[in-house]
């Protein structure tokens, strides 16, 4: 009896690796479809690449590290933000004279995942106003439009929800 219950805890946990990277690949070649605007060519090399990406992913483990309780947090942090400074940096864009006075800031990332770190830098780079020029170790160099842009808090505040989404604080 024992050794059934071994046999099916274990393919319970294959089957579920097997249907996340199966998920993981259908999203993936979505995405590569929506990208290719829904060309039927799109789907010649989204097929495959999306399987080596998602193979690639689930080698990795990352997927199953996550505190994913914490992604509706993040995503709604980064979108809020987006819309902030997109209409901030619309307004100046309309503005006889933009205000701006670009300047550059070194921001001090603590996050250790390397993944996340990508991420962070990635995310920052499509948030208006900012965008992340030089990388040295931790420090990063963040040009900003303008100094009245409240920027570091968000920085911050970006790298708490990364960092929980990570495991890295609860």
């Amino acid at each position: 009896m024992r050794s059934k219950q071994l046999k099916t805890s274990s393919f319970g946990r294959s089957g579920a690796y097997w249907l996340r990277g199966a998920m993981l690949w259908a999203l993936l070649t979505l995405a590569w479809w929506a990208i290719t605007e829904g060309e039927a060519t799109g789907l010649i090399w989204g097929v495959p690449l999306g399987l080596l990406l998602a193979i690639w992913v689930q080698r990795q483990a990352v997927l199953s590290q996550l505190q994913w309780r914490f992604l509706p947090g993040l995503v709604i942090f980064y979108l809020m933000e987006a819309f902030q400074g997109g209409v901030d940096v619309a307004i100046r864009a309309f503005e006889m004279r933009p205000r701006t006075d670009a300047y550059l800031m070194d921001y001090e990332l603590q996050l250790s995942a390397p993944w996340a770190r990508d991420v962070w830098i990635g995310l920052i780079g499509l948030m208006p106003g900012t965008l992340a020029v030089g990388v040295a170790g931790d420090r990063i160099r963040v040009h900003v439009l303008d100094r009245d842009m409240a920027v570091f808090h968000a920085l911050q505040r970006l790298e708490w929800h990364l960092q929980r989404l990570a495991g890295e604080r609860g």
